[in-house]
């Protein structure tokens, strides 16, 4: 029932024009869209607002280009946001948290368009990678039978190092 209200109100938004006011009166901003990550199975069913199908994608990438929309990378849009030179239409692309579907699946999209992109990598699970990737090595150096409390106090300060840095 939420959806189908929900699409009830877009399709009269569109056919009573509020669409293209909206385009004519924001024309000289900068868009920015943020996507978070790309369906490689069926995430998208589990968390409908975080994850997107690789098709409807493609079909909001094709969607900017056949409407003539200037996709700029955020380096490019923060100097213009600047300056006097603007150009209209702008789109800036994000995509936080850097699953491994930005790469399989929304990468080779956005090089069919040559649009860029700025991508946010998270570092918790960085940080995860680094702990695990650690222990991993205390308890081969345990096995080869060196000085674990010495190797353990060293990595204790570094990961401490870590959390503080982040």
């Amino acid at each position: 029932m939420r959806s189908s209200i929900k699409n009830s109100v877009f399709l009269v938004s569109k056919y009573l024009g509020l669409f293209s006011l909206s385009r004519w009166l924001l024309r000289n901003k900068v868009r920015v869209l943020c996507y978070h990550g790309f369906t490689m199975n069926d995430e998208h069913k589990n968390v409908p607002g975080l994850f997107i199908e690789p098709e409807e994608f493609e079909k909001r990438m094709s969607y900017l280009q056949r409407k003539g929309y200037k996709v700029i990378g955020l380096e490019q849009a923060y100097r213009e946001v600047g300056g006097r030179v603007k150009s209209k239409d702008r789109v800036v692309l994000t995509i936080d948290d850097g699953y491994v579907s930005v790469l399989r699946e929304a990468a080779p999209i956005m090089k069919q368009y040559n649009f860029p992109s700025t991508l946010y990598v998270t570092s918790y699970f960085l940080i995860k990678i680094a702990r695990f990737l650690l222990w991993r090595l205390i308890t081969c150096f345990g096995k080869l039978k060196l000085r674990k409390q010495i190797f353990r106090r060293w990595v204790f300060l570094h990961l401490k190092h870590i959390k503080t840095a982040s």
